[in-house]
């Protein structure tokens, strides 16, 4: 009888020990699922679920300790330092226990190494970082070759450490290694490879080597635009931030490409009528005013104008900056009559909406059209049709017509040496 008892005990505590494991995988697979706030709260219940299971059922402490680490890991994702530093230190600790008895120890060891120094780095702990980075390359190198993928990681954290500091030089010597075992392990053309491309113009950029900066960036953004990865929006934020360091480069041909490439990638996720779209069109718009070419920069802005007015209302602040800014370029061309009309115009907006500082500027820029039209008629070489009356005038005429631009593919040439030199 005591037998039978004690047989069906077991079978009851090894079913509750499968169900318990069953929805620790299944909230496993709900976190891919969710973001932010929402994950933490998935992994608090699966440390719970851990914390039965091994303290309970006796499983084994390699349970707790992935629970404490992916917990950890999600909060330093979050920004919840402290937090992180509590639950991954106790999954370091927890896994010096178990060490001996389950074989995938060490290598989750090095991980979490590499997680707790992104962590104490956060806190400004540079000193504590790189020490626990010299231990997680440490057990590396016992296990696996110097080239070998999971070293990636390591080299990345040091290289963090040192843009931390400002030591750049040694930043790219490190992010240098780390490109190597990404393209031997994944190839030129892959996702993982052209994110370390991005890190490497970040740090470029840092560095204040802007040329570098762009060149790097417009590998990442070939590589992407090549693989057709999937995550469009991901892809238009390289472009535009490429768009927007060779604007400060004074390379606005090429910053109106990139431009284009955001502008390709959002039309074909979005359509035209969206405000992405539409934002972009503005950033083509201001590049191609930089570069003195008036009439393309009109162009892209009377269709922004139009879209701006589906998207936000006639009465938008958004339309009246459109219009202050088409307003300045017929100035520029010295068509005063079409400047005053938009002036006009995006001055009745900005008063309406209460925005003073705008206000205060358009009438300032009213006032220097009426002086300089006043000069040119007393000159005798005013505009046909153009009057005194007209620049006083708070008419408005007509609106200008919506018209098509062509697209301009972002294509460059790869290298596949890396040059850390400006």
């Amino acid at each position: 009888m005591g037998e039978l008892l004690q047989n069906d005990h077991d079978e009851i505590t090894a079913r509750m020990i499968g169900e318990l494991e069953d929805k620790f995988r299944v909230l496993d697979q709900y976190a891919f699922e969710k973001s932010g706030e929402d994950v933490i709260q998935i992994r608090i219940h699966q440390l719970a679920l851990a914390s039965v299971l091994v303290n309970i059922h006796g499983r084994s402490r390699f349970v707790l300790v992935r629970a404490h680490a992916t917990l950890g890991e999600c909060y330093l994702s979050n920004e919840y330092h402290e937090q992180a530093l509590e639950h991954l230190t106790k999954a370091k600790n927890f896994n010096t226990t178990v060490a001996n008895d389950v074989p995938d120890s060490r290598e989750f060891q090095i991980h979490i190494l590499t997680l707790l120094s992104k962590a104490y780095l956060e806190k400004k702990m540079t000193k504590d970082a790189l020490n626990l980075l010299d231990e997680a390359a440490s057990l590396n190198a016992d296990v696996v070759e110097k080239q070998h993928i999971s070293n990636a990681a390591i080299l990345q954290g040091f290289a963090h450490v040192y843009v931390s500091t400002k030591e750049y030089e040694k930043a790219l010597d490190y992010y240098s290694q780390v490109w190597e075992i990404t393209e031997a392990e994944h190839g030129l053309k892959s996702e993982y490879t052209a994110s370390v491309y991005l890190e490497i113009a970040k740090i470029q950029m840092k560095a204040k080597n802007i040329s570098e900066a762009t060149s790097y960036q417009r590998r990442a953004l070939d590589v992407f635009l090549d693989i057709e990865f999937p995550k469009h929006d991901f892809v238009a934020e390289i472009a535009i931030k490429l768009g927007e360091w060779q604007e400060m480069a004074g390379e606005y041909g090429d910053a109106k490409d990139s431009y284009r490439s955001a502008e390709s990638l959002y039309e074909y996720t979005y359509g035209v009528i969206d405000k992405r779209t539409a934002k972009v069109k503005r950033s083509i718009a201001l590049v191609l005013l930089k570069s003195n070419q008036y009439d393309e920069a009109l162009q892209e802005l009377r269709e922004v104008e139009e879209l701006e007015k589906t998207l936000f209302g006639d009465g938008s602040l958004m339309v009246a900056k459109t219009y202050k800014i088409i307003a300045s370029i017929f100035m520029l061309q010295k068509d005063f009559k079409n400047s005053h009309d938009y002036f006009i115009k995006s001055l009745r907006i900005f008063d309406s909406n209460d925005s003073t500082k705008n206000v205060k500027e358009v009438k300032a820029k009213l006032r220097a059209v009426k002086e300089y039209l006043k000069t040119v008629l007393q000159e005798g070489e005013g505009e046909k049709g153009v009057t005194g009356d007209d620049i006083t005038s708070t008419s408005s005429k007509g609106n200008s017509p919506f018209r098509s631009s062509g697209k301009v593919s972002s294509k460059g040439k790869r290298k596949k040496k890396l040059s850390f030199k400006s």
